[in-house]
């Protein structure tokens, strides 16, 4: 399961700012996923 999975969240949480605010925190994993 990648780390910068938040597909249940989106599931759970259908807020648009909650959306957004997932898909920044997901990128933001996945950046430091790569140079960690």
């Amino acid at each position: 399961m990648p780390l910068c999975s938040c597909y249940d969240l989106v599931m759970i949480f259908a807020s648009q700012i909650l959306l957004f605010c997932c898909y920044i925190w997901c990128s933001v994993i996945c950046l430091l996923d790569l140079y960690l």
